[in-house]
């Protein structure tokens, strides 16, 4: 089974996503000051149901989860 990309991106490779979304404000989603790059992306992100901002547990940063 071959990888599939997501908007040019490898899944695991977590720095070069976050390099991406560098300019998020108002924090950079996929570099955490708690857990670097290495968050799990399916904390937000799910196959077979809706995405969701998992920051909201704590902080009140206002992202679109795709």
């Amino acid at each position: 089974m071959g990888l599939i990309k997501h908007g040019g991106v490898v899944p695991g490779d977590t720095g070069k996503l976050a390099e991406k979304t560098v300019n998020v404000e108002p924090h950079n989603p996929h570099k955490s000051p708690h857990y670097g790059t290495m968050f799990d992306c399916n904390n937000c992100h799910h196959r077979h149901e809706k995405a969701e901002n998992f920051f909201l547990k704590c902080h009140k940063f206002d992202f679109i989860v795709p």
